[in-house]
């Protein structure tokens, strides 16, 4: 049985290895988190070593949370039984005390040359610190006295206790301690291997004794430290010199008898330098501190502790080693009322109450099972199958669009101007999340658990069957949760100047997105079955081509025998590995297609089958039983641009430009005696450029309603407008939207098809002709860097950490992001507040006509016959003065019997 373990970790050293060893990466706010979370895996790794009681992650880690090349242990694979260590007993970092040590005293140039600790590590360093104490691991330090000091001071305190002493550092320096009971473990090179150095291991690495490391030290010096050592002198002849001798002092007695009449002249010129050097490569076994042992004993972790805070960092991979946490099921009663109660309950809470619904199943068919209420004033209460909602109360939720999508089916309240989200509040804080859970939400907050999860409260029943008294607890906990999640978010949204943003478009906009599910899009499920058949046409008669110019029955949607065929049989070129063999994706087939028909013949078959599969087969199945309608979901916690998303299906991502596309959405159609009425935003993208950056051209452009792609045109091949064709325009629209993206000139070259040269040209040309906009960008980029994020015209934020970060890809990406961040996020806030202006617009007129859908720039609407003339005047008069810019907005109007007509 192997003895108790001390684990002493060389934070300063590890800190600098994770903080190199993985490159830029932040939370979605914009902190700083590489070498936190670095430092934190190795830690995580020594305290939870394979064959622990915590499962390792499962699935692949994120590449930005671990990426290839990293010094930091990996977490996954099986390791050598020689690579393996054991669970400590004791754990404890040592650290460097602010300040100079006393080799600085010494040494005046002592490390001079080390660069001062970077910006976005000296951020860090407070999460560093909570991360220790999170994990339990104490710190050792002492000001004067450096981490390897520490090291040394502990080796010598307990070489006479049973502990054996493992020392987890990567300096050399401190192979100098390894000895009976004290070993030095390293995590060497790109694959995170991991090195135990016994004495055995020191000689046959160093050829000394780790009692002589520093004689070696003190002749080769040490670039890292400033170690002068002697000049000329290496690695290898320091070793050969001290195994040869057997010291320092023994070398200097034999002088004479070194070989080379150069080595003996320069050892004897600088015999201080090096007595001196070993003096500052010794490590001080003295400092005063005493180490006592049950400080560093490792407790179990204290999971909630961790959870909140690898939450809070981000760090995911960590986060799914973390035991699953059992559903809390509150105990604590909570009054179940009925509709006298529940008014009764309204009036003692006051004008503002949390509430948390329990609903089953979506638009249009839902079911109302239960509604809990909380306010501190009249505390928790539960009403099952509610019925009203009585005026002149504020509703706090989260996620409240469901809610009320079920009170609209009812015509009955809360209406926009009386409900509060706590999810909307937590998207408009930061877009940057993958989702917005109440009770991790609660947890980042500081505050109680509240339970997440029903099945536990459940226990196997439907909502409908299962215990009230369980419910109403469940979901009182929560509306208690909501209620202080709001309490903290109201001065959070103040504080970032989003109260607005928040108030007039966000919360106004959940009503209308309510019923835009519930009312759906009807579709003619006819249609799409013919569309399907001639589908299934098109792809034999591809399949057969593809048999035969492959010269055999070649699967097309198998990437392993489509590469067989391809780059074996053919000989056509690979142009792309991937870790199975040859890529064969949509890139490479584009580009083997140019000197070979197979690879075009297989592009189509697969974009058949995926229209096929995702449209005409899936839609029908789709459509609603009751209402012969879709209703999509409307997301609008998902897009860090603000944009809104569609989603079982996916509305927004049919094609447009193609014949297919357009097949398929001839099978959306209105009810009979209505029609379809779109109404798009024309260019309303670079409209917001001109206003932004203040270019007279563009202003002056769109004030006198120009063709603005005629113009650009005109600019930058420098031609008279009357002579630019239908070819320049077009080149001139890729490279007017192409500036909003920050396309670069490979970038441009490859979407119109032209040369680098000439595409670089044309940026050059565009950027002199509209100087504000190149001014604009820098301003926007400069302004990004130094506050972390970007902001649109409502003040909507874009976070965007990468705007500094190391990686010149990262950092290039980041750049494009945050150029048109502004400009896409405020076209969705326009489009946004379009919806809502344009609902209520309808309703105060009476008027029977509803919004269908949100693609893009452009709005779908079903029109009764006998409002037709007076929607077509209203919508652009409506749309058209959402937001007063520079330049005037305009909206075209189309409309027809299908969608593809508009």
């Amino acid at each position: 049985m192997s003895s108790e373990k001390f684990y002493l970790v060389d934070g300063p050293s590890y800190l600098y290895r994770a903080y190199h060893a993985i490159g830029h990466l932040s939370t979605s706010r914009g902190l700083p988190t590489n070498a936190t979370l670095g430092i934190t895996m190795m830690l995580w790794k020594i305290l939870r070593p394979e064959g622990s009681d915590v499962p390792p992650a499962a699935g692949r880690r994120r590449r930005d949370q671990m990426p290839e090349g990293s010094d930091v242990p990996p977490a996954a694979g099986r390791r050598r039984r020689d690579q393996m260590i054991d669970r400590p007993t004791y754990m404890g970092i040592a650290w460097d005390a602010p300040g100079p040590t006393f080799r600085h005293e010494q040494f005046e140039a002592y490390k001079i040359q080390r660069p001062g600790m970077p910006k976005d590590l000296v951020d860090q360093l407070p999460w560093v610190r909570t991360s220790f104490e999170a994990l339990g691991v104490p710190v050792l330090e002492l000001t004067g006295y450096e981490a390897d000091d520490i090291l040394a001071t502990a080796a010598a305190q307990l070489r006479e206790t049973p502990v054996e002493l493992v020392l987890v550092t990567a300096d050399k320096d401190a192979l100098q301690l390894v000895g009976p009971k004290v070993t030095v473990l390293s995590v060497v090179g790109r694959t995170g291997e991991r090195v135990v150095y016994d004495e055995a291991k020191v000689t046959e690495r160093w050829g000394v004794p780790p009692a002589r490391v520093p004689d070696v030290l003190a002749l080769m010096g040490d670039a890292i430290d400033n170690i002068p050592g002697v000049p000329g002198v290496g690695e290898v002849t320091a070793q050969k010199l001290v195994r040869e001798f057997g010291s320092l002092e023994a070398l200097y007695g034999n002088l004479a008898v070194v070989s080379g009449a150069k080595l003996r002249e320069t050892l004897a010129r600088y015999r201080d330098q090096a007595f001196f050097s070993r003096q500052l490569a010794r490590l001080d076994p003295a400092v005063p501190l005493s180490i006592d042992l049950e400080r560093f004993r490792v407790p179990e972790p204290d999971w909630e502790r961790l959870r909140s805070l690898w939450t809070e960092l981000e760090f995911s991979s960590l986060l799914r080693q973390v035991p699953t946490r059992a559903v809390m099921i509150p105990t604590a009663a909570v009054p179940q009322v009925d509709a006298a109660g529940w008014r009764a309950f309204l009036a003692r809470a006051g004008d503002t109450v949390a509430v948390e619904p329990m609903l089953i199943g979506g638009p249009p068919d839902q079911t109302l099972v239960g509604l809990a209420g909380y306010s501190p004033a009249a505390g928790t209460c539960y009403l099952p199958r509610p019925l009203v909602f009585p005026a002149g109360t504020r509703f706090v939720g989260h996620d409240l669009k469901p809610l009320l999508a079920w009170a609209q089916a009812r015509r009955i309240g809360p209406s926009s101007a009386e409900v509060e989200d706590t999810a909307v509040a937590a998207y408009l804080l930061n877009s940057s999340r993958t989702g917005y859970p109440l009770e991790q939400l609660c947890l980042e907050a500081g505050d109680e658990a509240v339970p997440g999860s029903l099945v536990g409260v459940l226990e196997g029943a439907s909502p409908a069957e299962a215990d009230p008294a369980r419910l109403a607890a469940w979901a009182g906990a929560r509306a208690e949760g909501v209620w202080r999640l709001w309490e903290r978010q109201r001065g959070l949204l103040e504080r970032d100047g989003l109260l607005s943003l928040y108030r007039d478009l966000e919360i106004p906009l959940i009503p209308v997105l309510a019923a835009m599910e519930t009312v759906g899009i009807r579709v003619a499920p006819e249609r799409l079955e013919t569309l399907a058949k001639e589908l299934d046409q098109q792809m034999d008669a591809l399949l057969r081509d593809i048999h035969t110019l492959a010269g055999e029955a070649v699967n097309p949607n198998s990437p392993k025998q489509i590469a067989v065929v391809l780059f074996e049989k053919l000989k056509l070129p690979p142009l792309k590995r991937t870790k199975t063999g040859y890529s064969t994706d949509v890139d490479v087939l584009e580009e083997l297609a140019l000197g070979h028909p197979l690879p075009g013949r297989l592009l189509e078959y697969r974009q058949l089958a995926k229209l096929k599969g995702t449209y005409a087969d899936a839609l029908p199945l789709l459509v609603h039983p009751r209402t012969g309608r879709i209703h999509t979901s409307f997301n609008q916690l998902v897009a860090a641009t603000g944009r809104l998303s569609s989603s079982n299906p996916n509305l927004q991502n049919i094609p447009i430009r193609n014949e297919l596309g357009r097949r398929i959405r001839q099978a959306f159609v209105p009810e009979p005696g209505w029609r379809f009425v779109a109404a798009d935003y024309s260019q309303i993208e670079l409209r917001i450029l001109a206003h932004m950056s203040g270019e007279e051209a563009l202003v002056e452009a769109f004030r006198r309603d120009e063709d603005i792609h005629t113009r650009t045109a005109a600019e930058i091949l420098h031609v008279a407008p009357a002579d630019v064709t239908p070819e320049m325009r077009r080149l001139a629209k890729v490279v007017n939207f192409g500036i909003l993206y920050g396309i670069s000139g490979f970038g441009l070259a490859q979407a119109a098809s032209i040369g680098r040269d000439d595409a670089q040209r044309f940026i050059h040309d565009y950027f002199a002709a509209h100087p504000r906009v190149r001014a604009y960008i820098d301003r926007v980029l400069t302004e990004g860097r130094e506050r972390g994020f970007v902001t649109t015209l409502l003040g909507r934020r874009r976070y965007l950490p990468e705007l500094t970060a190391r990686n010149p890809a990262a950092r290039g990406a980041a750049e494009r992001m945050a150029a048109n961040a502004p400009i896409q996020g405020t076209a969705s806030d326009i489009i946004k507040l379009a919806m809502v202006r344009l609902s209520a617009a309808l309703e105060a007129r009476g008027l029977g006509t509803r919004v269908l859908l949100q693609v893009h720039d452009e709005l779908l609407l079903e029109v009764l016959e006998a409002e037709r003339e007076v929607v077509r005047a209203l919508v652009p008069q409506v749309m058209e003065a959402v937001m007063a810019l520079d330049v005037p907005l305009r909206v075209d109007i189309k409309e027809g019997l299908d969608w593809a007509e508009v």
